[in-house]
């Protein structure tokens, strides 16, 4: 009974060992905005500010953003745009631990962005 028991604490360890006791995941990423007062080509910018609420760093983030339009080009050290989506790249694409990561667009409007993948490192 006590080897089992042994055995029990054993695996319970080498679980949490193993999946590095992560709690992250793509609920942790919000995205602000706000406008500001600059506008370009008659579109007022907007800043967004990728919040990442987690104790771990988070690599390859993707954004999605049905329709997004932009006149002012964007930081392509911070974000790049493919299709309908944000590939985010600043950092070599690793967001720290309860950081920030902020871009600007110029548009009529404010898009919706929302995490689609990014992978969580917790060590």
């Amino acid at each position: 009974m006590a080897a089992f028991i042994k055995f029990l604490c054993i695996f319970f360890f080498l679980s949490l060992v193993r999946e590095g006791n992560c709690q992250c995941s793509l609920s942790n990423v919000s995205v602000n905005q706000s406008k500001s007062e600059l506008v370009v080509q008659q579109k007022p910018v907007w800043n967004a500010t990728i919040n990442l609420d987690c104790p771990c760093t988070l690599t390859d983030l993707v954004l999605s953003s049905n329709g997004f339009q932009t006149v002012l080009p964007l930081d392509s050290t911070v974000i790049v745009q493919s299709g309908n989506q944000l590939q985010v790249t600043a950092n070599g694409g690793t967001i720290a631990p309860h950081s920030n990561t902020s871009f600007a667009y110029a548009w009529d409007t404010s898009f919706s962005f929302n995490p689609v993948s990014g992978q969580p490192n917790c060590s």
